[in-house]
Parts: C-alpha cells; sequence; structure tokens
C-alpha cells in the first residue's frame, strides 16, 4: 500500500510493506521556464511532453540501492531525492516524436 499526498498537503509520504510503515519527506515542485514560452489557447493546439527517468531513483554512486535507504533518516535520503527531482523533463514537443522542438536535441528536425 502507498499514500502520495499532494505537494501541497505537506504531509509526508508513506509506504506500508508487510513489516512497518516507512516515510519519506520528499516534497518537491518542478518549475521549467520554456522559451519561448508556451502559449496554449482555444484556437491553437499545443502539445507538450513530461518525461520521468525512474531508472536513475535508486542509483547512488553508480549503485542499484534498496529504495529503503532514500526513507527518512536512512543513509541515501538527500541521494535519492535528488535522484528523484533531477529525474523529470518537460519540452515542447509539436511533431509528438519525444524530442524538444526548441531546444539543442540532435534528433530534432525543427
Amino acid at each position: 500500500m502507498s499514500n502520495a499526498q499532494p505537494a501541497s498537503t505537506n504531509r509526508p509520504v508513506t509506504t506500508t510493506s508487510a513489516n512497518e510503515p516507512r516515510e519519506t519527506d520528499l516534497n518537491a515542485e518542478q518549475e521549467n521556464r520554456l522559451v519561448p514560452p508556451l502559449s496554449v489557447t482555444a484556437r491553437t493546439a499545443t502539445n507538450l511532453t513530461l518525461t520521468v527517468d525512474l531508472s536513475t531513483w535508486f542509483v547512488v554512486g553508480g549503485q542499484l540501492v534498496s529504495p529503503a535507504l532514500g526513507l527518512k533518516g536512512k543513509q541515501f535520503e538527500s541521494q535519492i531525492t535528488e535522484n528523484i527531482k533531477q529525474s523529470f523533463e518537460m519540452f515542447k514537443d509539436h511533431d509528438r516524436d519525444g524530442h524538444d522542438d526548441d531546444g539543442d536535441d540532435d534528433d530534432d528536425d525543427d
């Protein structure tokens, strides 16, 4: 069982295993500036891609570690929290190809 609360509640996220409740203080917001800014109107279709790289969450020093070591007060709490924050990426994707249409993405045809 897991219980994830919206960031606005400022409550910890709690997961429960068969043996014990587990808690983390992870409470993050992600803000990205799109240049040029993204305009959304009733007459304009806009595509935005949000990616989350879950493969990086529990990797510390190049090694996969137990998620339990990222819990509140545990050995890798700060590293895993930072990994989760850094795993989110957002960009304009007008052609829906999964690549940034306005950035330095070399696979971009625009």
